[in-house]
């Protein structure tokens, strides 16, 4: 029995799981920031203007979220081996692995390029720098949240809140019975899979297709990036330390 399954009796807190999200420094590059605006617009400069413009910023990164997902990280496997490495650890090692949280997190080299691609376009569309700071600092906590929500579904945190529960529920659909529907993690972003007719109810079971998003289970471009990242995880090689707990659960992830 794998290590992952062998733990499927763990459950933690919603403090814990705060724990493992804050103990990801890169987390932290994207908390700060918003902070700092947010902080620095009350004090110099208040005004009830900059509040639609942080919305705003929020609302432009929705449609990223969605987008990222369906064009770059569900991008066809490609045929170098170090290439594909590269969308391993972007994103096809974490439906490999949706219980290792390092291959969860979305990595520097496509976050920071992004993020300053969004800085230029809205200074370009903004007419003040406080128009700009605040704008800036919704698309910043719209990432947050992104990677808050995600971490949620890949943890043993069971929410007693039905929409969590149901994000939760929408996302490991994704992981488990469909990769090709339910791109949004957030539940903001949710209403995308809706009206771009990714979402709804499942059509079937489990489906190993899921897992290994177009390539076949032996594939030595899939083997060599497993042994590459295999030392990378905090826990075991197909889970991180999160499940190597000792509470009760409810059940298993892909039984959700």
């Amino acid at each position: 029995m794998s290590a992952a399954n062998a733990a499927s009796g763990v459950r933690v807190t919603l403090g814990e799981a705060l724990g493992e999200f804050l103990s990801h420094l890169d987390n932290w590059l994207f908390i700060v920031p918003p902070l700092l605006m947010g902080g620095a617009l009350l004090v110099l400069d208040p005004q009830p203007v900059y509040l639609l413009w942080f919305v705003a910023g929020w609302l432009i990164f929705l449609p990223q979220e969605y987008l990222t997902h369906v064009l770059i990280l569900h991008h066809r496997p490609l045929q170098n081996r170090f290439a594909y490495r590269q969308q391993y650890r972007l994103h096809l090692g974490h439906h490999d692995f949706p219980r290792r949280l390092d291959l969860m997190y979305m990595p520097r080299w496509l976050t920071l390029p992004m993020t300053a691609i969004n800085a230029v376009l809205l200074y370009l569309v903004t007419d003040s720098t406080g128009q700009w700071l605040a704008a800036l600092s919704g698309t910043f906590v719209g990432y947050v949240v992104f990677e808050w929500s995600h971490m949620l579904c890949h943890v043993p945190y069971v929410p007693s809140s039905q929409w969590l529960r149901r994000m939760r529920r929408r996302h490991l659909w994704h992981h488990y019975r469909d990769e090709t529907r339910w791109f949004a993690v957030s539940l903001p972003c949710a209403p995308l899979d809706e009206l771009l007719r990714s979402g709804g109810q499942p059509d079937g079971g489990a489906n190993e297709r899921c897992r290994y998003l177009g390539v076949a289970p032996d594939d030595p471009r899939l083997l060599a990036a497993r042994e590459h990242f295999a030392g990378r995880s905090s826990g075991s090689p197909d889970c991180s330390r999160i499940w190597l707990g000792n509470r009760e659960t409810a059940g298993s992830e892909a039984s959700s």
